[in-house]
């Protein structure tokens, strides 16, 4: 059985990438890479259009908010466990139009930028992992979004 990371419904140029089982493992070079050439600044900004993104540049933008929150080198998170974290959450959402991981991604750059704006307001660097972790569980721990709870992930 296929497992859409965005639900039912949405045109095949969405879902671009993702292999039979819908699980997505990115390689680090590609998982790394600025969705179309976009600056950080670009990608990680209110003026993105997230929903016309596919499952790759959502993998990437979600890559591209852990690497600028500082959380891979804090934890010491490598590249192929955070591919293998993204995908994992991916699948676990339910096929449904809307609680679908577009969606999670897109409340991973909006808790993350209001986050990111906290930060450059009032807090100190080191507090960011912190931030962007809870920017993190905001995307992927909501149940009934997801068909396992976030708890039963061991990356």
């Amino acid at each position: 059985m296929e497992v859409s990371l965005f639900g039912p419904g949405l045109p095949s140029s969405l879902t671009e990438g993702v292999h039979a089982e819908g699980l997505l493992v990115l390689d680090a070079a590609t998982l790394f890479a600025a969705p179309r050439g976009m600056s950080d600044e670009a990608l990680l900004s209110w003026d993105l259009d997230i929903l016309t993104l596919n499952s790759t540049e959502l993998m990437q933008t979600a890559a591209a908010i852990f690497r600028q929150s500082h959380v891979l080198q804090t934890f010491g998170i490598g590249a192929e466990t955070l591919a293998h974290f993204l995908a994992a959450i991916g699948t676990r959402y339910h096929a449904n139009p809307y609680h679908n991981f577009n969606h999670g991604v897109h409340v991973l750059l909006s808790s993350w930028l209001l986050a990111r704006d906290e930060i450059a307001a009032s807090m100190k660097a080191e507090q960011a992992a912190e931030q962007a972790a809870a920017a993190a569980s905001a995307a992927c721990a909501s149940p009934p979004c997801v068909a396992e709870p976030l708890s039963q992930l061991h990356v």
